[in-house]
């Protein structure tokens, strides 16, 4: 009997019979096959020694190819090849539910941390998690699969198994591998809502704690403070928003920017550009325009710094940044925030001009748009196995 190897499949081996003219077909329900440079070769799974910087064995003759670091904590573990696409993994925690309670241990906390034994497709780490625990890395024909062998339950009772006759299922999470690569940095343009709210009054404390107007269309926004005529005061404050809802939720927000382009100093007396959180409601001008205007700071408001004193130059057209928090990220909706005077939050009574211009979105094209830098790093786990 002999193979008639132009005629195999992914799951198919065909044989002559010798001196006939009839064919056998083998058919598995599994792959027997993978294709490699248009032919069609036998799958072995088998772990070999590898040559690969940072790993130490490796299965290449699959439909797909693996290579895994001996150390159960390396920086990563396992890199896996799929239609040219390499992805490379770490390992997470040890997992096991009990009486409907999910337990988690990280593998970097336990005995074990390296690969003692290899048979045949299997790679072994005897004592891991408890003496009588072994993890096994089985390369499969369609991918690796991570299990652990316990052969007597009753010895992870400490590990939170209420029951002596509950068989403990293990697995081991495999987690993709955190390098600055996977780190996803994007701009997130200020949206239309954005604009300035101001009071106006002969009193500074009513120009102060009653809104009177506001500009949400003209591409500029005031900050600071002013008395025109020798008798009218007046108190401008500027509010953003960025859309942040398409941050996953799973994502981790590793880092945020604001960026804001400055327009006309007219200010004769310098003072700090506050940037406060402050979710305030759209329309900035409709229903809740003094509930906006009053919360611009303090109260609900959170301060996040100070953008910039204005006695270190105020330049048309520059743009100007600070970190925020990253935790203040809003990842189902808007990021909203507030610039203002240090002297309007102070209760300083201005005399003349003391406030500077700063571009909104309604400003010409989107160069000079207020935005958000974020840097996101995706989601930890994925559910592979």
């Amino acid at each position: 009997m002999r193979e008639v190897l132009g005629a195999r499949g992914l799951t198919r081996k065909v044989f002559d019979l010798e001196g006939t003219s009839a064919r056998l077909y083998v058919v598995r329900s599994r792959p027997v096959h993978y294709q490699e440079g248009g032919l069609w070769k036998d799958i072995d799974t088998r772990w070999e020694p590898s040559s690969r910087s940072g790993f130490s064995y490796e299965m290449t003759r699959a439909g797909y190819k693996a290579w895994v670091a001996s150390s159960l904590t390396a920086q990563p573990f396992m890199l896996i090849s799929r239609g040219g696409v390499e992805e490379k993994y770490t390992l997470g925690n040890v997992v096991w539910s009990s009486r409907g309670k999910k337990h988690k241990e990280k593998v970097s906390n336990l005995p074990a941390k390296s690969i003692s034994r290899v048979v045949g497709s299997i790679l072994e780490v005897p004592g891991f998690l408890l003496p009588e625990v072994t993890l096994q890395i089985i390369a499969t024909a369609k991918a690796p699969v991570i299990l652990c062998q316990v052969p007597d339950p009753k010895k992870l009772k400490k590990w939170s198994f209420d029951s002596q006759d509950e068989v403990p299922v293990l697995t081991v999470e495999l987690v993709p591998y955190q390098s600055a690569l996977l780190k996803v940095a994007a701009n997130y343009l200020s949206e239309s809502a954005d604009g300035e709210l101001y009071g106006q009054d002969s009193s500074y404390a009513t120009a102060r704690g009653t809104s009177y107007g506001s500009d949400i269309t003209s591409g500029t926004a005031r900050i600071g403070q002013n008395k025109s005529g020798g008798s009218i005061y007046y108190v401008f404050r500027t509010y953003l928003s960025f859309d942040t809802s398409g941050i996953a939720d799973g994502d981790s927000v590793e880092s945020a920017t604001l960026y804001v382009t400055a327009d006309t100093d007219l200010s004769s007396t310098d003072f700090l550009v506050k940037v406060y959180r402050f979710a305030w409601a759209e329309a900035l001008n409709g229903a809740s325009q003094e509930a906006n205007y009053d919360g611009a700071y303090g109260g609900s408001a959170t301060l996040e710094g100070t953008f910039r004193d204005t006695a270190s130059g105020w330049s048309s057209g520059t743009k100007y940044s600070m970190s925020v928090a990253a935790g203040g990220i809003n990842k189902t909706g808007d990021s909203k925030y507030t610039m203002v005077s240090s002297r309007d939050v102070d209760n300083t009574t201005p005399d003349g001009n003391q406030y500077v211009y700063v571009r909104t979105s309604e400003a010409a094209g989107t160069g000079d748009d207020p935005y958000l830098a974020i840097v996101v790093a995706p989601a930890a786990y994925v559910d592979i196995f």
